[in-house]
């Protein structure tokens, strides 16, 4: 078998694969990407990335000649070429590098091209069939559902009572028209928002089969990634779980709930979950505790989730029961229940417990991300994810501290309503590290948070502005790691 890739005949010479594995690594690094990253974005196998760029990518890394290759074989090298050159051409036009003829680039792989000529107009007909959301988000016919439940959408007392939810005095509703108008100023008006409001299946069905093109609000986990769905998460916050729960709040609650789910006996806590929700893929699926808890099948609107959880208490006279669930989803349930007639039925008080941001001791509570959600390969999530964490943050980060502001006066600490002053607070927003940015787009991000809460004057101001600086860490560290490499070079 060849070496090298021949000339195509009567053309010019085709290109080599060290040729070929160089364009692609140089573009990756000027784009700022890992393997998996870029990998995603060309919607090919990360492994088929690294073989390219290792110039072992198709024929020659198999062993055998294109025409002795199976059927199957060839059709997967063809469409993930295709693919590749497809995202190459892509970005090549943004990042200064010379774009690749298909046929040269074709014959240096060792692939027919008369053959992919023959193939390609049937992937491009599968790939055709996903909507394309810029050109939508371009003409104005975009439809994005929203998350109803807080901290994005307008909370429980909306959720009970779906008619009355004015979606656009939401967070999630600013945020999202912040990002989307960057990219469409004269077209975002026209764009269509509503309400996701019983479920997150609801809106992944209809992300699947055209009913809408964005969902924004919903958390990153790998079962939903599993099923075809790109997540583009907001930059350096996250969300905790809590427990509703006729427990006592105690620092011990978590581990020893964890501990309980793990090791496979009974559980001293009746644990419920909701099958729509992140506590239930962290108790039934990381906690492999699935047959050992209450599960609300999916369907359930929020106001028969609540009385599905005051049954059980009910039902279970002197145990100790604890609904695991995002933790404002916790707070917002309680809510529902003190204003309303299932108070009087139960027993005892609740609490919900989460991370306290007192303790020194904190256990390692479950956090997830949210954001942008796609079908996988939308180009418009791509551009939304450099907007919020790629090379375009710079430009959005002063408006996304202002945004972020009124997130966190909202919704970062979770006071009990009816216990007073001295009720307990926990801490639903986290702040983690914002990677791959510049201190000075950080500071700005800050400084924006900063005085629009100082305008806000929220109960917890200053506990929010000891939170924030950690946004810094990974950078700080770095410079420090700089410092010290810098010190120990002769001079």
């Amino acid at each position: 078998m060849r070496s090298e890739a021949a000339a195509a005949p009567g053309g010019p010479r085709a290109l080599t694969r060290p040729e070929i594995a160089e364009a692609f690594n140089k573009l990756r690094g000027i784009r700022g990407l890992t393997v998996v990253e870029a990998a995603r974005r060309a919607e090919v196998a990360p492994n088929a990335w690294v073989r390219l760029e290792q110039a072992q990518f198709g024929p020659c890394g198999s062993g055998k000649a294109f025409s002795d290759a199976t059927n199957r074989q060839q059709r997967g090298w063809v469409q993930t070429a295709l693919r590749l050159l497809a995202f190459y051409q892509s970005q090549a036009r943004h990042s200064g590098l010379p774009t690749l003829e298909r046929q040269q680039f074709l014959i240096g792989l060792e692939i027919d091209p008369n053959y992919a000529s023959e193939l390609d107009p049937i992937d491009s007909a599968a790939r055709q069939r996903k909507r394309d959301s810029w050109e939508l988000l371009k003409e104005g016919k975009l439809k994005v559902r929203l998350a109803a439940w807080p901290p994005f959408g307008p909370g429980a007392k909306s959720l009970m009572n779906p008619s009355d939810m004015k979606i656009q005095e939401s967070n999630g509703w600013r945020i999202l028209f912040s990002i989307l108008g960057a990219l469409a100023p004269a077209s975002v008006k026209d764009i269509k928002v509503e309400p996701l409001v019983d479920m997150l299946e609801d809106g992944v069905t209809l992300l699947f089969e055209g009913g809408c093109d964005i969902l924004f609000g919903i958390y990153d986990t790998a079962d939903r990634r599993f099923n075809e769905l790109d997540f583009y998460p907001l930059p350096g916050i996250t969300f905790g779980l809590g427990a509703l729960t006729t427990v006592e709040p105690t620092e011990q609650f978590w581990p020893e709930l964890v501990h309980d789910l793990l090791k496979g006996g009974a559980l001293g806590t009746r644990v419920i979950t909701w099958e729509a929700d992140v506590g239930y893929h962290f108790v039934a699926g990381q906690c492999r505790a699935l047959d050992r808890t209450d599960t609300i099948p999916i369907g359930k609107p929020f106001a028969e989730i609540v009385e599905e959880f005051c049954d059980l208490v009910i039902d279970s006279p002197g145990k100790q029961v604890a609904f695991i669930g995002d933790a404002i989803l916790c707070w917002e349930m309680k809510k529902a229940i003190d204003r309303g007639r299932s108070r009087a039925r139960l027993p005892g008080e609740l609490a919900v417990i989460g991370r306290d941001p007192e303790s020194k001791t904190n256990f390692a509570i479950p956090r997830h991300r949210a954001g942008f959600v796609f079908r996988r390969g939308d180009a418009l999530g791509m551009l939304i994810d450099d907007c919020l964490n790629g090379s375009l943050f710079p430009s959005f980060s002063t408006v996304l501290g202002f945004e972020y502001a009124g997130l966190f006066g909202q919704s970062m600490f979770l006071p009990d309503p009816y216990a007073g002053d001295e009720g307990r607070i926990i801490q639903h927003i986290l702040i983690t590290e914002i990677r791959k940015q510049s201190l000075t787009s950080i500071s700005e991000l800050i400084k924006a948070c900063e005085f629009e809460l100082g305008r806000l004057n929220p109960k917890f101001l200053p506990k929010i502005l000891d939170q924030i600086p950690g946004w810094k860490g990974a950078e700080r560290e770095l410079l420090e790691l700089s410092n010290e490499i810098g010190k120990s070079l002769p001079t």
